[in-house]
């Protein structure tokens, strides 16, 4: 029996690793939306681990916009607005009208369909974009004043550094273990870190050596090949190379100065920026 339902295609994003949960919860909420709507879901694109501030970089939702414009869908379907883009206004109108020319309707849990055809669907629709843009800047905020306070308590805010081991504190303030700089430790999610100078002898020895050996008017590469004679390994178990040793002498780390979010490819707010 041929199936009358209208063909749709459902979108799902999660912006962290961390939300294992999510997907599945949209997934659900769509197959409900699908139900109630009369539509049938012939696809599901997925992006995983992606923020929506930055459309061009989804590639699953690159290729949802690429196949609109071949009429096999009516209708995409997302759990909310948000999950679709937290662009400006301005760069969600481009995905809108896209879908609007293409006859394919933008149907969500949380709103229904979004209504361009009349002003107040329009205002309704920018509202909304408006207020999940809004959510994306308060968070980065709220992320960069959480880590400029664990700064300012000695927590430790980046990754492993070369020479220095990890003491991981618990919910009372007590060491409860010494992480090698090499070791891999997952701790719970309310204990804390802090950076201390290695107890591996050979790793802090080779430190000294290789900012005494610059200072002196050593080459690099002089004291790359140093330290591979000396078989030396980086935080991740490898071989030190020209790239992880210059690394190793520029990291401000062994200078006792803290410096986090330099680097930082945040969109809205950064540690080294803000405040």
């Amino acid at each position: 029996m041929k199936d009358e339902r209208r063909p749709a295609v459902g979108y799902v994003r999660m912006s962290t690793d961390q939300q294992q949960d999510s997907p599945t919860r949209q997934r659900q909420d769509i197959e409900a939306l699908a139900q109630r709507q009369g539509f049938r879901i012939i696809r599901c694109y997925e992006d995983h681990g992606q923020t929506g501030t930055e459309s061009s970089k989804r590639r699953e939702f690159q290729k949802l916009l690429g196949d609109t414009k071949a009429g096999t869908f009516q209708a995409v379907l997302l759990s909310e607005q948000s999950r679709m883009s937290r662009e400006d206004i301005f760069d969600a109108m481009q995905h809108w009208r896209l879908f609007r020319d293409a006859g394919v309707s933008i149907i969500t849990c949380q709103r229904g369909e979004l209504k361009f055809d009349n002003l107040g669907g329009v205002i309704t629709a920018i509202v909304d974009q408006y207020g999940a843009r809004e959510e994306s800047v308060k968070l980065a905020q709220r992320v960069a004043s959480g880590l400029r306070l664990k700064a300012k308590q000695g927590q430790q805010i980046g990754g492993m550094v070369f020479g220095y081991d990890r003491e991981v504190i618990d919910d009372t303030g007590r060491v409860v273990k010494r992480v090698h700089f090499r070791e891999r430790f997952r701790k719970p999610i309310t204990w804390r870190t802090r950076l201390v100078p290695s107890e591996d002898a050979e790793a802090g020895a080779a430190v000294k050596w290789a900012f005494a050996a610059v200072r002196k008017g050593k080459t690099v590469g002089a004291v790359v090949r140093e330290l591979q004679a000396r078989k030396l390994l980086t935080v991740y178990g490898n071989p030190l190379d020209y790239n992880s040793t210059f690394g190793l002498q520029v990291n401000p780390t062994h200078a006792g100065t803290l410096r986090s979010g330099v680097d930082s490819r945040a969109k809205f707010c950064t540690l080294a920026t803000d405040g």
